[in-house]
């Protein structure tokens, strides 16, 4: 019976974090699904060559943290140290997260499914996540209450992360800095 239980169980997680979703939010598992952008006036080769630039600009030896790259449909790869997430807004609490991005490309839209590697403390203790949000929900996959703080900071993070890239796909980044 246990062992039905444990399969029914990650039969629900690979399912959960399979579906396209509106907004990301992290769960038990990891993070709830996915999220597609159309970019009706792009070709594949726009929509990567943008995503490329994205990273090239974005995250430190760039070319290192590329995992995978298959030209105009998938680029993935590791960006650590992104957002903030304090805790209360205090100086000396702050985590910053790293994360896996898988992004695919097809018919004009981009979907990018994004996995939380490490809750990364900044002059303190990591937030664990070994083998899903343990720190942050009950064993039952329900949340703490007392992790809120970390709950909304962290959906927050990745929501805005995830709109930075989508805002530069549609070239309204400026890499070249033109105010000066």
């Amino acid at each position: 019976m246990k062992k039905l239980i444990l399969i029914l169980l990650i039969s629900i997680s690979a399912f959960s974090q399979n579906q396209k979703v509106d907004k990301i939010e992290i769960t038990a598992n990891n993070v709830n699904g996915y999220l597609v952008e159309s970019y009706e006036n792009k070709t594949s080769k726009e929509i990567y060559d943008a995503l490329k630039k994205w990273t090239q600009y974005n995250i430190k030896k760039a070319d290192d943290a590329i995992t995978s790259d298959i030209e105009n449909e998938y680029l993935a790869f590791n960006i650590n140290g992104v957002g903030e997430i304090r805790y209360k807004e205090s100086k000396m609490w702050l985590w910053k997260l790293n994360l896996r991005v898988e992004a695919r490309i097809k018919d004009n839209k981009l979907r990018l499914d994004i996995f939380v590697k490490r809750i990364a403390g900044q002059g303190n203790d990591d937030i664990p996540i070994i083998g899903g949000m343990n720190s942050l929900y009950k064993n039952d996959g329900t949340p703490k209450k007392s992790t809120e703080t970390y709950r909304i900071g962290t959906n927050r993070v990745l929501n805005d992360f995830v709109q930075e890239i989508f805002t530069s796909i549609n070239g309204s980044t400026d890499y070249k800095k033109e105010d000066w």
